[in-house]
């Protein structure tokens, strides 16, 4: 984005010293004809900034709310459009200086004290300054879209889940919005309610209503036919694994100020959830209270 704009800074400044060395030497005449090219440079650089401001900045200070603000871009470039005008003033100024003092007699002081005036437009350059801030501008934009597109990409990643329908409905605005413990809450939230909705149990909650309703003798809720040993085995993993989600999981969630800002780790923590929403949908209700 910049690189034109660099080279053009470079070649400038090539420019500058040539003529120096030239006017150093004596050689006016080859001076004053170099001035044509330097004065070009300059009226080239201050149309690449132009460009850069129309074309790349104003883009991205639309898409994005930057750490500096786009009028403050406009007052370096204003700065620029100031600074090139006074150095092409000063070198059409010298140009016609050294013309003449090729075509008469030669005014060193002339020439020595309007050398300095050009000189004096280099030791404060603000297109440095309006390089540095655009090179800054760049990396922010940057970064912005590379986080932009990680978070496109774990959405596309949460669409791509099959998850359970009642848990995909109470988390995936939740996720898509960065918000990922309420996401995870609100998934574990909706266990504890669908085992209630199922069983009609409502006087118990948490772990000890998982406890109560999946245990292995005279379950409420049957995940298999508890025949093998197999079979009695998954009921009461399972029976640990939903009272560890409510001790663990909700209650954390549901009584802490909890930071997850990993969206990954809350998609491991809804899948959890989904498998668990699915296990119970698949169960077969015993007793209903």
């Amino acid at each position: 984005m910049l690189e034109p704009l660099q080279i053009l800074h470079k070649k400038l400044l090539e420019e500058y010293k040539t003529i120096l060395d030239l006017i150093e030497k004596g050689n006016y005449s080859y001076a004053s004809g170099s001035m044509n090219g330097f004065i070009t440079l300059v009226r080239e650089l201050e149309h690449c900034v132009e460009n850069i401001m129309a074309i790349e900045l104003r883009k991205i200070f639309e898409e994005y709310e930057m750490s500096k603000t786009f009028e403050d871009v406009v007052k370096l470039k204003e700065n620029v459009s100031q600074w090139a005008a006074k150095i092409v003033n000063s070198a059409s100024e010298l140009q016609k200086i050294l013309h003449d003092s090729v075509m008469r007699q030669v005014d060193v002081m002339k020439i020595l004290e309007q050398t300095q005036a050009l000189q004096s437009y280099f030791l404060y350059n603000p297109l440095e300054e309006f390089e540095i801030t655009c090179r800054h501008i760049f990396l922010e934009y940057s970064v912005l879209r590379i986080r932009e597109l990680e978070d496109k990409k774990e959405i596309n990643i949460y669409k791509q889940l099959k998850l359970h329908r009642t848990i995909r409905k109470v988390s995936e605005s939740l996720f898509k919005t960065g918000n990922y413990a309420q996401a995870i809450f609100e998934a574990f939230k909706c266990i504890n309610i669908m085992v209630k909705q199922k069983t009609g149990i409502n006087d118990k909650d948490g772990k000890d209503l998982m406890s109560h309703v999946f245990r292995v003798d005279r379950p409420i809720l049957k995940l298999n036919k508890l025949q093998t040993t197999s079979e009695k085995n998954e009921q009461e993993g399972f029976e640990f694994i939903f009272m560890g989600a409510m001790v663990g999981i909700r209650n954390p969630k549901a009584h802490e100020i909890v930071e997850q800002k990993d969206p990954y780790r809350a998609l491991e923590y809804l899948c959890l959830a989904s498998l668990l929403a699915k296990r119970i949908e698949e169960s077969e209700l015993t007793i209903r209270n």
